[in-house]
């Protein structure tokens, strides 16, 4: 069991907590559902639900990852929720590869592919 709990003002510290946040906010999103009436309780509602989406995906980016597909992961969610990612989450993601490369720090095609 992992220390870390999340709350509105405490973000995860370690991979498999920030991983649960997202879980839990797609969750919460899913459970609401989309399509209310514009400024109903339940569009507000689905909508912070949506922003504590983004709010996850932004911590979990800046948890350093534990391997590749845990670096992977953090591509595919930046694509789905944002199109993309902005430059703080180029260099969390960049530590990450530098600090999961092999040990003499070059990484050759052959790493890359398998």
């Amino acid at each position: 069991m992992h220390a870390t709990t999340t709350t509105a003002t405490t973000k995860p510290t370690s991979w498999p907590d920030a991983l649960a946040s997202v879980t839990a906010a797609y969750a919460t999103a899913a459970s609401i559902g989309a399509g209310h009436a514009p400024g109903s309780a339940e569009e507000v509602s689905f909508n912070d639900a949506a922003a504590a989406i983004g709010d996850a995906v932004h911590a979990l980016v800046a948890v350093p990852a534990p391997d590749i597909a845990a670096v992977s992961a953090k591509l595919k969610l930046l694509a789905d929720e944002f199109g993309g990612a902005d430059a703080d989450h180029l260099t969390a993601i960049s530590q990450d590869l530098a600090r999961l490369a092999p040990a003499d720090g070059e990484l050759t095609v052959t790493d890359t592919i398998n």
